[in-house]
């Protein structure tokens, strides 16, 4: 199987939500709502301070807000084309009737193919989708992996050529996800390894409970122990569990 970590350049910031705001008068939503979100985007401004100056304040003709509670669901709305060009182009990995090609969260996604040329059939379609969308691909950081079938005498080639996007794209052997460690041999090994386990542990102990909440009870910190510092989303995918043993 082929997969593609595709990785925007600046995905955010050159949103540009003139074309956003179409999407959402031609999906007939709330007129007001938009409206106020229009005055809200067009009126913005911004300054630079590095150290004790400050430059004067100038327009911000693009993005949208990076932390913001709207913004993952702008820009899920604002990358919807490219969503659905990906999923309906015909190629990709399908289980039963179900067409499973890509995988997006806001702006990290990733393809999957059965195949060479179906893979970069659906990595043309990205590129020219997204020009329209005015969305860069970061060819730097763009990644690609074959992950190899278990039994290998089924396995036709053993290397394979780049993908061209705009450049050609590097093949990995590992590559960090949604801040888990997928390997092209299936392995858990580093995903679950113990000092990676127990440095994530430290820092979110360190920053949810010591930083933010030390003065709440006992139980309150014991729920929120439970919540943020046990990161064991996924964990039910785990097969190979005794390297922490």
């Amino acid at each position: 199987m082929f997969s593609c970590f595709v990785d925007f350049s600046k995905a955010f910031d050159k949103v540009n939500y003139w074309k956003l705001f179409t999407m959402l008068l031609n999906d007939s939503l709330d007129f007001y709502c938009i409206m106020l979100l229009v005055f809200w985007y067009s009126n913005q401004m911004a300054c630079v301070r590095w150290r004790n100056s400050t430059s004067s304040a100038f327009h911000i003709g693009n993005g949208t807000k990076q932390g913001g509670v709207l913004t993952p669901y702008l820009f899920t709305y604002y990358v919807r084309d490219i969503i659905s060009s990906i999923v309906n182009c015909g190629v990709g990995c399908h289980v039963a009737e179900y067409c499973i090609n890509l995988f997006a969260y806001a702006n990290d996604m990733v393809l999957l193919a059965p195949a060479w040329s179906a893979m970069q059939k659906m990595l043309t379609v990205l590129k020219t989708v997204c020009t329209k969308c005015d969305i860069v691909i970061n060819t730097q950081k763009t990644v690609c992996m074959v992950v190899n079938p278990k039994c290998s005498s089924k396995s036709l080639c053993v290397s394979f050529p780049q993908f061209a996007l705009d450049q050609k794209l590097e093949f990995v052997t590992s590559f960090k996800y949604l801040g888990h460690v997928l390997m092209n041999n299936m392995s858990d090994s580093a995903d679950i390894h113990v000092e990676r386990v127990m440095r994530n542990m430290f820092t979110r102990c360190n920053i949810m409970l010591i930083s933010r909440f030390k003065y709440c009870s006992l139980l309150v910190k014991y729920v929120l122990f439970r919540t943020y510092c046990l990161c064991l989303y996924n964990s039910s995918l785990w097969k190979n569990v005794t390297a922490i043993a």
